[in-house]
């Protein structure tokens, strides 16, 4: 959990390098810890890392198939990826 909570402050510090690193480290911990790949992948996203985000992203949803969030999220990766005129 302490893992997580400071990827949370490096994440809100915009510092994803980091919080990637940390967020890595308590995935490795608990990999059932959603709470965990759900937020590694936010940093991932932040830190322009769209398609690890997306593979993390569609790994919660193996075990959490009913989150509107991570659905959301992965959505908006998926359009970030787009092809800009």
């Amino acid at each position: 959990m302490a893992y997580n909570n400071l990827g949370n402050c490096y994440t809100l510090l915009k510092r994803h390098n980091e919080a990637i690193v940390v967020l890595e480290k308590a995935v490795h911990q608990d990999s059932y810890n959603m709470l965990a790949c759900f937020n590694l992948a936010i940093a991932l996203k932040n830190a322009k890392r769209t398609e690890e985000a997306i593979k993390t992203y569609q790994k919660i949803l193996e075990y959490v198939p009913d989150s509107y969030e991570t659905y959301n999220n992965l959505g908006m990766a998926y359009y970030s990826l787009r092809k800009r005129p």
